[in-house]
């Protein structure tokens, strides 16, 4: 069975930077040493954080006055019209935003672009606010659809597409238009708004999407087809991600209740139901290579769920 723990931590180090607006994500970069938020300010803030064997040494007037010590101020990229719902790391450094407005997808390069620049692409196509965008997939990748130069993104016109970061097109989409059937006929479509995906980390082309009334459905985008449903909660499905190793999918809820589900062949189905926070559930997160993860809530807490 499985247990939480409540925790409240003062780290040793802490990198803050402020946004004028609620805070709707925030993505680490590969090599960990960027890290982007997103709020309905609608400004997307990257800063360059420390790695945790930093040495910081006194200049040779005894104070910390050395250029490399200091830490250099937050970029602030703006060119969205709407909230900014999500954000992540693409092709490389590059970070890709979405969100409300105008509802494009906007690229920046933290890494050669300075403070208030204008974004290097505007990805154009959804038709709605866009509320979640995830890496496309790893570079060991070789799948002709996802690879390390892809983004995916989900949105409120109940559509998933792929985008190339080098040619700033889509490439492949799913949802209400133009998409294949299950077997016995019943439309394979997404009836509802995507609220959240995830990649699955050890597949060509899977992807999972959490859904508005409650359910997870799970794609193969090369061939555009729905390969299963699952009812998971009773309500708005706001986060969903794949297991270190990608059999397990865990999804959280506004009905405050964790999923966690099976997506091997042969089962398919919800093994377990977790309960523990008093309010609306709006993210959990895999740790990077344990069977234990994290859940925040609008009950104001932060649980660690794990075997005890």
């Amino acid at each position: 069975s499985l247990t939480f723990l409540n925790f409240s931590t003062t780290f040793a180090q802490c990198v803050a930077f402020l946004n004028l607006g609620s805070v709707y994500d925030v993505a680490w970069s590969p090599d960990s040493q960027l890290l982007a938020s997103c709020s309905n300010d609608m400004v997307v803030k990257i800063v360059h954080v420390r790695p945790p064997d930093y040495d910081r040494r006194p200049g040779r007037n005894g104070k910390y006055d050395d250029e490399r010590d200091v830490d250099p101020l937050p970029l602030s990229f703006r060119g969205h019209d709407g909230t900014v719902r999500t954000v992540c790391f693409g092709n490389g450094n590059q970070v890709v935003s979405g969100g409300a407005g105008d509802c494009h997808l906007r690229v920046w390069d933290p890494m050669q672009q300075n403070d208030g620049d204008a974004p290097l692409m505007v990805l154009k196509g959804h038709q709605s606010s866009i509320f979640s965008v995830k890496s496309g997939a790893s570079a060991s990748n070789t799948s002709t659809v996802l690879g390390p130069h892809t983004i995916v993104s989900g949105s409120e016109d109940r559509t998933v597409r792929v985008w190339d970061l080098r040619t700033g097109s889509c490439v492949s989409s799913i949802g209400a238009e133009g998409i294949s059937h299950w077997e016995d006929g019943t439309p394979a479509m997404a009836k509802c708004p995507v609220q959240s995906l995830d990649v699955c980390p050890h597949s060509e082309a899977t992807v999972v999407t959490g859904h508005e009334d409650g359910n997870c459905c799970v794609w193969d985008l090369k061939t555009k087809r729905l390969l299963w449903t699952l009812q998971t909660h009773d309500t708005q499905c706001r986060s969903v991600t794949y297991s270190p190793h990608g059999r397990y999918i865990l999804s959280a809820s506004f009905d405050g209740t964790l999923a966690i589900s099976d997506s091997d062949v042969w089962e398919r189905r919800v093994v377990g139901k977790l309960e523990g926070h008093v309010g609306k559930v709006l993210r959990a997160q895999w740790h990077p290579t344990d069977n234990i993860f994290a859940s925040c809530s609008t009950d104001c807490t932060v649980k660690i769920w794990g075997n005890m």
